[in-house]
């Protein structure tokens, strides 16, 4: 009789992680991030002419959203060596 493989206690990613860590969903986020920023920046400046928090928040979306595209090229390039195939 064969030995019995250990069992290894191992949780799959659930649904939510695998929706909240998808590039895509980042990219959207940082994205609406940036403008929400933009826009604040573009009204503080307007009015009184000095900058405030929006500068923390547009960095936070560019990162956000730089983050993304590097993950959606990482992808691509995975995507494109595995078509092309052995040889």
């Amino acid at each position: 009789m064969p030995a019995a493989e250990p069992r290894v206690n191992v949780r799959p990613r659930s649904r939510l992680h695998r929706l909240l860590s998808h590039p895509l969903l980042n990219l959207a986020v940082g994205g609406a991030v940036c403008v929400c920023a933009l826009a604040e920046l573009f009204e503080d400046v307007e009015k009184s002419g000095s900058l405030q928090a929006a500068h923390g928040v547009m960095l936070v979306g560019l990162l956000h959203g730089l983050r993304a595209v590097g993950d959606l090229a990482e992808g691509a390039h995975k995507v494109v060596h595995r078509s092309e195939g052995p040889g």
